[in-house]
């Protein structure tokens, strides 16, 4: 006859050998429905992660060539570069026909006037209290450009002279734009380009606009200057 307590321990020993069979009964069914997955799902992660390799390379590879491709720029020397502001009044004319203004000449056969104004400055860079000198030539011979019924813009080209109050800080200003009647007085309205200039703007260039008026009867002329300078 088997002791009672004898029982009780076989009883408890097969609960606990029942028990882990079941967990790693468990384990294996759960191990075994990964490899299936693994089987089927295999195949089709290799290739989805061979695309995004593929897709990755090609977008690196087209920004390297884009990077590589890119023109490299050299950084522009702006040492000195400024602001250039200035306004003025004074007198000018316009007066032709004239075969030449200055150094500038009529082409054959064409009319032309001569635009000259002379203008005290107020303004920045020194030249407070300096003068803007210029001289143009307006070929009046196209008509091509009428403004409304009030007449026709022309063509006008020269040169120009910014100066400070004693004269030893210069700049030279080539001239080009269009002179247009309003419905009151005349004005011009172009560009200049900085060629050079004395004192500290020696070497100097730059380049802006250059906008005036001009008052036929009396004479009265104004202007204003706004651009770039770099001595």
């Amino acid at each position: 006859m088997v002791p009672l307590f004898l029982l009780l321990s076989r009883a408890v020993s097969f609960g606990r050998v029942y028990k882990l069979k079941l967990r790693l009964t468990f384990k294996m069914r759960i191990c075994d429905s990964f490899a299936k997955f693994s089987r089927k799902r295999g195949p089709r992660l290799a290739a989805q992660g061979r695309i995004k390799t593929a897709i990755w390379s090609i977008a690196l590879g087209g920004i390297s060539s884009t990077l590589l491709a890119s023109p490299v720029f050299a950084v522009a020397n702006t040492n000195g570069l400024t602001a250039l502001s200035l306004q003025g009044v004074g007198l000018g004319t316009l007066a032709g026909p004239a075969n030449s203004c200055g150094s500038f000449s009529c082409a054959s056969g064409n009319t032309c006037e001569c635009l000259t104004g002379a203008e005290s400055l107020v303004g920045n860079q020194g030249f407070r209290g300096g003068s803007l000198t210029f001289t143009l030539i307006v070929d009046e011979t196209n008509t091509g450009l009428p403004v409304s019924t009030l007449g026709n813009c022309f063509p006008g080209t020269g040169s120009g002279t910014i100066a400070n109050s004693n004269g030893r800080n210069t700049i030279s200003l080539n001239i080009s734009g269009f002179a247009c009647p309003t419905a009151g007085i005349d004005v011009f309205n172009g560009t200049y380009v900085v060629s050079g200039g004395t004192g500290k703007f020696n070497g100097a260039n730059g380049v802006g606009s250059i906008n005036g008026s001009q008052d036929g009867p009396s004479g009265t002329s104004q202007a204003a200057v706004s651009g770039s300078l770099q001595p």
